[in-house]
């Protein structure tokens, strides 16, 4: 059974690798990011392997509240937040926004430990599905199962379901599945958006699951809504 993996989003290099080696010493695998500015692209790329997340929001770079609706937008994954901005304002926004803990620095690294420890023992549970009838969505291991057979989704195609899915029947425009699922940085066109719808209508294999708005964007409409 592989290791949990914990990413760890810092600009402090110094807070990552004591945070990394409590991780690994509590027995989790480490997905280190020191560039926060990053962080999204990084947590992107790994949506299918990360299963908690810390993060300094406030760190230079990080992007705030931002990264954290961002994040909270595509996945369930437990985030932690971690910063030396830990006034009453910052920490309700923070769970107002998705945070499953905010800690405060400086902080016990033995309690932090307990604390990951807790979370991810209460995030353990069977792997979840959506059943749209003629296939099944399985947005924590980012695959899509027709007829008993289970296709993989990329990272990208997966956060983009996963948006799809929680906004079932609403238009979404192609600038807000962008901002929703690219990194803050990409300077990409909204013609990306297009491209991996079409890819992802392919692996679905419902015609109309994924509906073209003229001088909207998309909505999805399967045959059967969960």
């Amino acid at each position: 059974m592989a290791k949990p993996c914990v990413m760890i989003a810092d600009s402090d290099k110094k807070n990552v690798g004591v945070l990394s080696g409590l991780m690994m010493d509590a027995g989790y695998s480490v997905l280190p990011c020191y560039k926060t500015a990053d962080v999204l692209e990084a947590f992107y790329k790994n949506l299918n392997r990360v299963d908690l997340i810390i993060i300094d929001i406030y760190a230079r770079g990080a992007g705030g509240i931002e990264t954290l609706k961002k994040i909270r937008n595509v996945s369930k994954i437990p985030v932690v937040v971690l910063s030396a901005r830990a006034g009453e304002n910052e920490q309700l926004a923070g769970f107002e926004h998705g945070a499953d803990d905010y800690v405060a620095k400086p902080y016990s690294p033995k309690l932090f430990a307990a604390r990951v420890k807790s979370i991810l023992k209460r995030g353990v549970t069977p792997e979840e599905s959506l059943d749209y009838g003629s296939w099944r969505f399985f947005p924590q291991t980012g695959c899509i199962e027709t007829d008993g057979v289970k296709t993989r989704l990329t990272p990208k195609e997966n956060g983009l379901l996963i948006y799809f899915a929680r906004s079932a029947g609403a238009v979404l425009s192609r600038e807000r599945l962008l901002n929703a699922v690219w990194d803050v940085g990409f300077y990409g066109g909204e013609r990306t958006v297009d491209t991996h719808v079409k890819q992802l209508r392919a692996k679905i294999g419902e015609p109309g699951a994924i509906e073209t708005v003229r001088g909207g964007g998309y909505r999805f409409t399967p045959a059967v809504i969960p």
